[in-house]
């Protein structure tokens, strides 16, 4: 090795890391301090590779992104997730480029619009977080459910990103849900939860367990595992895997999202499904045959299992019906009288009791205990107000037009197939559960939806300047 070659930059790393290990074992942290240290050498390795450091995100976030690495007292904590975030927004202005946000004409037309939204979402944002009785939570709120989320839709939207790379990506998310779709197995069969504390199943009931894994919530955890489907679905396209081992992981995954007992993430993954053949064409015929069978096999084996009364039991329960209409019409009585900067970020239980009532038959003790809106939109409209509802609206409906142009674009095709699946498996379930109560799962959805918009033409494939530890000729397929 030529010492008089070392960079500087290796230098200064190696001195950092040697500070952070002596100032641990100074503070009898040494076992914290050596996995700060292992985490920084992870994140700087996968710093060379575009996809691989966004299939870093993807992966840790999805697992530990609620973990808390550092206390800031009366400052929100500094999260797992929002400080990767800020590793990838570092990523993506000194290393990820720009250069087809001005080339193309789509996406520059993209960038833009979402720039001004998501700057007046911003500013909403903060005015409903500054309504909330507690300073810290409500920036907490604030940096979770607002900035974080769209800041990583922009940067990915942004940035370079070539059809491999988005191959790659989409190939990650076949994985993790793999490991989604494992870890609620386990729960399931072990009767007790891998992330909630004291291994409590939080959704449990007498004769049905509903499992949530890493995002706790089974709904949740139902969404990750549907869009894991459909990007199966659309594997096709992204390549890389035999049909014996997309039919196997469909299975998985089919048998995941029984596990959450969710009925809404159920309907959204059949709806993405359906989506994904219908853009595929005759390979959808294929892929939904596939898909027809797994579920059928999967379906029988998990009525034997669970048992017919108590699946029976999960379809037919008129409770959590009852429990949407009564808190339906209270949240659209909540936000008539806060129409424009709604309650305040993580207002929303509190103001809502005074509007708990009876709708016709449906008695109000329906409504005790639901501190939540289970609707995405009545949800938002109550804490920021509908203005800022609308904006976020708008923002999905900006992302939805530019991954259904790229239909006629074939450089952006698996995109367009499998990004519109996941949109609306998203959206559906948006519908039925408060996607800004989600544990880990939006930051993974805005940041995958905002790879598969950044995608242009102009990139040309295996030319990209982030993935150079592969080869052309492996890029090509030659």
């Amino acid at each position: 090795m030529n010492v008089t070659a070392t960079r500087p930059a290796w230098i200064l790393s190696a001195a950092i890391v040697c500070v952070l290990l002596g100032v641990g074992v100074g503070l009898g942290r040494g076992a914290e301090a050596l996995a700060a240290v292992a985490g920084l050498i992870v994140l700087v390795a996968a710093s060379r590779t575009q996809w691989i450091s966004i299939g870093v995100f993807m992966a840790v976030t999805s697992l530990f992104g609620n973990v808390s690495v550092v206390g800031l007292g009366g400052l929100p904590d500094v999260t797992v997730t929002r400080l990767l975030t800020l590793w990838l927004v570092f990523l993506s202005v000194t290393r990820w480029g720009s250069e087809g946000a001005t080339r193309d004409e789509g996406k520059k037309a993209l960038i833009a619009r979402l720039l001004v939204v998501i700057c007046a979402l911003y500013a909403l944002g903060f005015l409903a977080a500054m309504k909330n009785t507690s300073f810290t939570t409500g920036l907490q709120l604030y940096l979770d459910q607002i900035v974080v989320p769209f800041a990583l839709l922009f940067v990915a939207a942004r940035a370079d990103v070539d059809q491999q790379t988005v191959k790659r990506v989409l190939l990650v998310t076949i994985a993790l849900g793999v490991v989604w779709s494992g870890i609620g197995i386990y729960e399931f069969v072990a009767g007790r939860s891998l992330f909630a504390p004291g291994g409590v199943l939080l959704w449990a009931r007498e004769s049905y367990s509903r499992v949530g894994g890493s995002f706790i919530n089974p709904a949740a955890l139902g969404t990750a595992i549907g869009i894991s489907t459909v990007v199966v679905m659309g594997s096709r396209l992204v390549g890389g895997m035999r049909s014996y081992l997309r039919v196997a992981v469909v299975a998985l995954c089919v048998i995941g999202l029984a596990v959450t007992l969710t009925r809404a993430s159920w309907l959204a993954a059949a709806i993405g499904v359906l989506v994904v053949g219908l853009f595929m064409g005759m390979r959808g015929v294929v892929a939904w045959a596939g898909a027809g069978i797994a579920a059928s096999g999967v379906g029988y084996v998990m009525l034997q299992f669970l048992g017919e009364s108590a699946l029976i039991q999960r379809l037919t329960g008129e409770g959590p019906v009852f429990n949407r209409i009564i808190v339906y019409v209270a949240s659209l009585k909540l936000i008539a009288d806060h129409f424009v900067l709604g309650v305040g970020l993580g207002m929303f239980a509190p103001a809502i009791l005074p509007y708990m009532g009876p709708v016709g038959e449906v008695g109000a003790s329906y409504g005790i205990g639901v501190f939540a809106a289970h609707n995405s939109i009545l949800y938002a409209a109550a804490e920021i107000g509908v203005p800022g509802t609308l904006l976020l609206v708008l923002a999905w409906i900006v992302v939805t037009q530019r991954l259904l142009a790229g239909r006629r674009v074939s450089g952006r095709r698996t995109a367009s197939v499998v990004g519109p699946a996941v949109v609306v498996i998203y959206v559906i379930n948006a519908m039925f559960i408060d996607m800004w109560l989600t544990q880990n799962l939006n930051p993974l959805v805005y940041l995958l939806v905002g790879v598969m918009c950044a995608v242009s033409t102009d990139v040309a494939l295996g030319d990209s300047p982030h993935d150079s530890s592969v080869p052309r000729a492996i890029v090509k397929g030659e």
